[in-house]
């Protein structure tokens, strides 16, 4: 489908809209241009999937190189290599390289060491601009607005438009699935910015929550749907500010309102709509039905897995499997990169990352009242790790991309905040 509308005539207005937070208002010029970097980064990552995913994958790819060498050349590396963490981010670049390289897979080992120099980069950006933290969720949530406004300007054009084939031909998407995994951490920056003390902000997040959660229930992407709630739910449990019973009201009402809006526009399509998505679920007659195939997927992954399982299969493992197969990847993170990278680099990553994980939580419950960028870099890790469990979320660049700056905002928040409490 063609353009519905040029967006790069906007993106000024856009961008510059950013700056209206007083976050970022005692900033000099060079740190208002990084963090507008930032921002436009993370926006992008939402709106060039258009495309089939390797060409996707390619183009998150190149935002992120370009943006990790700006960095990296504005602040050097000095920041990342004092991190406990950088001589394992070393050994995986080079590691994770070589493995993919295996299958010859250039796009898939060049992918991964761009989602490793992006992490170091945010960091180093986070670490020494604090505010660049919001302008990171602001581009999300720009990225998934801005995808959403196509959606209707789009509808509104057709003629019948609840006849259009919004599954395997949105506008802005390869599939309505993948707009999913951008509204399911969008709506989760909209609820963490409930807690939001000015008027005008929180208004902003709570539209950014209630139009990206309708957008996600219309579109019937289940998994989306579900990585959303643990998302919020996350935050409910771990931040407080949100328990408060002005807020729980007020988003409980929007949930509402988001169901009510997103059923007034049904689509002729079985996968459409959060109402035949859970008349899906309670008809279908097996859990691989459910699932829609994951079980037979997941088996089939765990049966090449087995040929290598140590040092892995090389980029695009899966698809050099099963390349008749109506799937391209392994359906769940785990898998996937065990699949790719063997057992032992696997389990490696999966331990690190877990571990900055807690050590972000843990942080979090000693209730420093400046840690609410840390609540959004847990609650974004949380989203993307439980849709990672059924989802492509390692295999697709823009998720990976995120789940990287998600990371890289508990690494930088949990170093700033640990400093003075070990002294």
């Amino acid at each position: 489908m063609g353009k519905v509308f040029d967006w790069k005539r906007r993106k000024g207005n856009v961008m510059g809209s950013v700056f209206m937070f007083p976050e970022f208002g005692g900033l000099g010029l060079k740190e208002k241009v990084l963090c507008g970097m930032a921002f436009v980064a993370f926006f992008l990552f939402g709106v060039i999937n258009g495309d089939a995913v390797y060409w996707n994958n390619s183009k998150v790819t190149a935002i992120e190189m370009v943006f990790s060498v700006l960095v990296l050349s504005a602040f050097g590396v000095r920041d990342f290599v004092r991190s406990p963490y950088v001589w394992i981010a070393v050994f995986f670049f080079i590691a994770v390289l070589g493995i993919n390289l295996v299958g010859g897979d250039w796009g898939r080992a060049s992918g991964m060491a761009a989602h490793f120099l992006f992490f170091a980069a945010t960091f180093v950006l986070v670490s020494r601009i604090h505010s660049a933290a919001l302008a990171v969720l602001l581009g999300v949530a720009a990225g998934a607005v801005w995808g959403g406004i196509r959606m209707i300007v789009a509808w509104y054009l057709m003629e019948f438009p609840s006849g259009f084939d919004w599954l395997n031909d949105p506008p802005g998407f390869a599939n309505i699935r993948h707009f999913g995994y951008l509204l399911c951490v969008a709506s989760v920056v909209g609820y963490w910015g409930g807690a939001k003390v000015t008027l005008s902000s929180k208004l902003l997040f709570c539209l950014v929550f209630f139009f990206s959660f309708s957008l996600m229930l219309w579109s019937g992407a289940r998994g989306a749907i579900l990585a959303s709630v643990s998302g919020c739910f996350f935050l409910f449990v771990i931040f407080e500010r949100l328990r408060a019973p002005g807020v729980m009201v007020l988003y409980i009402g929007l949930l509402v309102a988001a169901m009510a809006v997103s059923a007034k526009f049904p689509v002729d399509q079985k996968g459409m709509g959060w109402v035949k998505a859970f008349d899906r679920s309670v008809q279908v007659k097996s859990l691989n039905g459910i699932s829609t195939n994951r079980f037979a997927i997941w088996a089939d992954s765990v049966h090449e897995i087995k040929q290598h399982p140590f040092l892995g299969n090389g980029g695009e493992a899966f698809v050099r499997a099963f390349p008749d197969g109506f799937a391209v990847q392994a359906h769940n993170g785990f898998l996937q990169v065990t699949l790719e990278w063997g057992g032992i680099f696997s389990v490696i990553f999966f331990t690190v990352v877990l571990s900055l994980f807690l050590r972000g939580v843990v942080c979090c419950r000693r209730g420093r009242a400046d840690s609410v960028y840390l609540y959004a870099g847990l609650s974004l890790f949380s989203t993307l790790f439980v849709l990672s469990l059924y989802d492509g979320v390692f295999y697709h660049a823009m998720p990976s991309a995120i789940f990287s700056g998600a990371c890289a905002i508990i690494l930088a928040e949990v170093k700033r905040l640990q400093a003075p409490l070990s002294s």
